[in-house]
C-alpha cells in the first residue's frame, strides 16, 4: 500500500473495454466512496468537530500534521485521538438499498474512500457488504488518481463500476465501466456524461437553503424578545425613538444566537444522533454539510459584531461577547456539568435582559433580575426533566452527553417546581414593594399577576410529568394557546396597573 502507483496510464485499455460494456456488469466490481456519498457527511470535518469538542488545542496540531505528514498523516493522527461512531454516520438510505441489491446479485463491492482505514474499517463491519477496503493509512491519502491507482491494484486488469459524489472523482469515473453519481451539480454531471457512461444518478432532491433555514433556529429568536423588556417596563412613551436601538439589538443578539446555535450542532452531532427528536437536524441527518456549518457560524457571528460595533453601545458588544463566550464554554464543559448546566441556561436568559437594558440605557431593576434567575432556572429544569423521561423511557441509565442518572429525575423534578414558585414569590414582594407603587399608578391590579404565573407554572410541570411538554419550555409557549391567552391577560393587567 505504501509504494507508488503510476500504473493508471498503463491500464487505459482495460479501462476503455470495461467502458464499452465488453465486461457485464454482473462480472465488474463495484468501488463505493464513502465522504458525501455512501454518507451524507464528511469524516474528516466531523473528526474535527468531535477533536474540537473533547480536545480543541488539538486543532492548531492538525495544522502542523498537515504541514509535516500530508493529509493522510494528519487523518491518521485526529483519528487516534478521536473515534467516530460508525452506526451513528447520516447513511443515504437509497444508496444502501442499491448496494444491498448488488450485493445479493453477487457483485463484489469495495469501499474505496480517502477517510483514514480505521474509520472506512469501521464502516465496513458496521455494514457487513463489502468485500474490501481501499482507504488512507496514515501516509497515502487515497483521492483522486491515487485511488484509482490503488483501486487498479486491488482489482487488476478486471473492470469495475464506481459511484462517486464529487469533482475529485473525475479519474476514477473516467476508468470506470460506468458511472453511478450521487447529488452532482450540473457542471459535473456535463463533464461525466462526456467521459464515460452514466449509469444512475442519485439526486436526494433536498433544498439547500431549507436546511439553512433551520440551522439558524428562527424559532429561537423568541427568546431574545427579552432584550425588550427593560424598556417597555419603564413605561417612558417620552423615549419611542430608542425603540429602533432595541431592534437593532435585537437583531444582533439574534444572530449571534443562531451562529452559536450552529457551532453547538457541530460539537453535539453524535449527541444529537442519538437523539429521537434531534437526531432530525440538518447537521445531525446530514442535510447540510459540516464545512457550511462551518462558514456559517463565521457570517453570523461577523454579522452580529458588525452591526454591533457601528450602531450599539460599546456596554452592549461586552455583554454580547459575553454571552459569546459563556455559551461557547457551556457547549464545551458546562452543559455535561451536573445543576451548573441548568443555572448556566438561566443566566443566558438573564444576560439577555441585561444587554437589552444597556442598549437603551435602561437600568435593569434588581427584582426583574432576580424573578429571571428562579423563573428561567424552573424552565431549565423542565428541559432537563423531558430528557430524563425519554432517558428512562428507553431503559437508558444516563442523559447522554450531560451530567445526570436517570435516578436524579424526581430531584429535578423538585428543584424545578420549587424554583418556579420562588419566583412567584419574588414577585409577589415586589408588587407589595415601594418601587411598584412609585412606578405604576394602579399597583393594585399586578396582585393578578402572581395567581396566573402559579397556575401557568403548575401547568407546565404537570405537562411535563404527562409526557405533552416539547423540550424547550420557552418554544411551547408560542404554539400552547392557554399560554398565548395567559401572556396576553398579563398585558393588560400591565397596561392597566401602569395608567
Amino acid at each position: 500500500m505504501k509504494q507508488a502507483i503510476s500504473s493508471v496510464d498503463s491500464a487505459s485499455a482495460d479501462a476503455q473495454a470495461a467502458r464499452h460494456g465488453d465486461t457485464p456488469s454482473s462480472d465488474r466490481a463495484l468501488c463505493v466512496d464513502l465522504d458525501g456519498t455512501l454518507v451524507a457527511t464528511d469524516t474528516l470535518w466531523e473528526s474535527l468537530c468531535m477533536l474540537a469538542r473533547s480536545q480543541p488545542w488539538a486543532l492548531l496540531l492538525a495544522v502542523v500534521w498537515l504541514l509535516r505528514g500530508g493529509k493522510a498523516n494528519m487523518k491518521r493522527r485526529i483519528a487516534e485521538r478521536v473515534q467516530l461512531s460508525a452506526e451513528l454516520l447520516p447513511y443515504r438510505q437509497e444508496i444502501l438499498t442499491y448496494l444491498e441489491e448488488q450485493k445479493r446479485s453477487g457483485r463484489r463491492l469495495v469501499l474505496a474512500t480517502a477517510a483514514d482505514e480505521s474509520i472506512a474499517q469501521g464502516v465496513a463491519t458496521h455494514l457487513g457488504l463489502f468485500d474490501d477496503v481501499l482507504a488512507s493509512d496514515g501516509q497515502t491519502n487515497v483521492a483522486g488518481a491515487t485511488k484509482l491507482a490503488w483501486i487498479r491494484r486491488s482489482l487488476g486488469s478486471a473492470g469495475f463500476d464506481y459511484i462517486g459524489d464529487s469533482w475529485a472523482d473525475m479519474p476514477v469515473w473516467e476508468a470506470s465501466g460506468r458511472a453511478i453519481m450521487v447529488s452532482p451539480g450540473p457542471r459535473l454531471t456535463q463533464r461525466v456524461r462526456g467521459t464515460c457512461e452514466v449509469d444512475r444518478v442519485f439526486d436526494s432532491g433536498g433544498r439547500w437553503w431549507v436546511g439553512v433555514f433551520r440551522a439558524l433556529r428562527a424559532h429561537q429568536w423568541i427568546k431574545n424578545l427579552l432584550l425588550f423588556l427593560p424598556f417597555m417596563l419603564k413605561h417612558d412613551l417620552s423615549e419611542l425613538s430608542k425603540i429602533p436601538l432595541n431592534v437593532v439589538a435585537f437583531v444582533a443578539y439574534s444572530l449571534c444566537a443562531s451562529g452559536l446555535y450552529v457551532m453547538n450542532d457541530l460539537l453535539d452531532l453524535e449527541s444529537d444522533r442519538r437523539h429521537s427528536v434531534k437526531c432530525n437536524r440538518p447537521f445531525a441527518s446530514g442535510q447540510l454539510s459540516v464545512r457550511v456549518g462551518v462558514a456559517m457560524v463565521g457570517l453570523l457571528l461577523a454579522g452580529a459584531f458588525g452591526l454591533s460595533l457601528v450602531l450599539l453601545p460599546a456596554g452592549f458588544v461586552a455583554l454580547l461577547v459575553a454571552y459569546m463566550v459563556l455559551t461557547t464554554v457551556y457547549s464545551f464543559h458546562l452543559k455535561r456539568k451536573l445543576v451548573v448546566d441548568v443555572l448556566a441556561l438561566a443566566g443566558f436568559y438573564t444576560l439577555r435582559i441585561l444587554a437589552g437594558g444597556v442598549a437603551v440605557d435602561v437600568a435593569v431593576s434588581e427584582w426583574l433580575l432576580a424573578f429571571s434567575v428562579f423563573f428561567f432556572t424552573s424552565l431549565a429544569f423542565v428541559k432537563r426533566y423531558c430528557e430524563l423521561a425519554e432517558t428512562i423511557g428507553k431503559s437508558q441509565t444516563s442523559l447522554h452527553g450531560r451530567g445526570y442518572q436517570a435516578g436524579d429525575i424526581g430531584l429535578v423534578e423538585t428543584f424545578g417546581c420549587i424554583s418556579g414558585y420562588l419566583s412567584v414569590m419574588i414577585l409577589c414582594l415586589y408588587v407589595s414593594s415601594a418601587t411598584a407603587q412609585n412606578l405604576y399608578g394602579n399597583p393594585q391590579y399586578l396582585w393578578l399577576v402572581p395567581p396566573i404565573l402559579m397556575y401557568w407554572i403548575s401547568r407546565v410541570w404537570f405537562l411535563a410529568k404527562r409526557g405533552e411538554m416539547s423540550y424547550d419550555p420557552v418554544v411551547f409557549v408560542t404554539k400552547d394557546v392557554a399560554s398565548l391567552v395567559l401572556v396576553g391577560v398579563v398585558g393588560v393587567i400591565v397596561l392597566m396597573a401602569a395608567l
